[in-house]
């Protein structure tokens, strides 16, 4: 269970860090709907946001690389998977937060945050049961 769910996770971050590095616009549009982009992406201040989704793209291929690397834990190594899940779950909940505290307050992003919020429970949730499964 464990190897797989590092994997998945491994993928899933890799892939989507790659498009949004690559197809920011492209990417940022999907994530967030028309409406949102034009408005944030429609001010001054839009190459900071593009090199701010860029960033995010590479951090969230290397936490990829990362996952990847500690799926191949063998299963007598159980305290380093522990440990590993125990920061995966810190990480959610330090993105969880950051969403409840900035993403709340741009105007723009009113509607996503929640929707997002509830897909970092999910995660958080997912990880606590790869740590029972451990």
């Amino acid at each position: 269970f464990y190897r797989a769910y590092c994997g998945y996770h491994a993928l899933c971050n890799s892939g989507l860090g790659a498009f949004m590095l690559f197809n920011v616009k492209k990417a940022a549009q999907i994530t967030h709907g028309d409406a949102i982009i034009n408005e944030l992406f429609g001010d001054k201040n839009a190459q900071h946001l593009i090199v701010s989704e860029q960033l995010v793209g590479v951090l969230l291929m290397g936490v990829g690389s990362l996952v990847a690397a500690m799926s191949t834990i063998p299963k007598r190594e159980k305290s380093l998977r522990k440990n590993f899940i125990c920061a995966a779950v810190l990480t959610q909940t330090t993105l969880l937060y950051w969403r409840v505290c900035v993403e709340s307050k741009i105007a723009a992003m009113q509607s996503e945050w929640k929707k997002q919020m509830m897909g970092d429970l999910i995660h958080i949730g997912g990880w606590v049961a790869a740590w029972f499964y451990c």
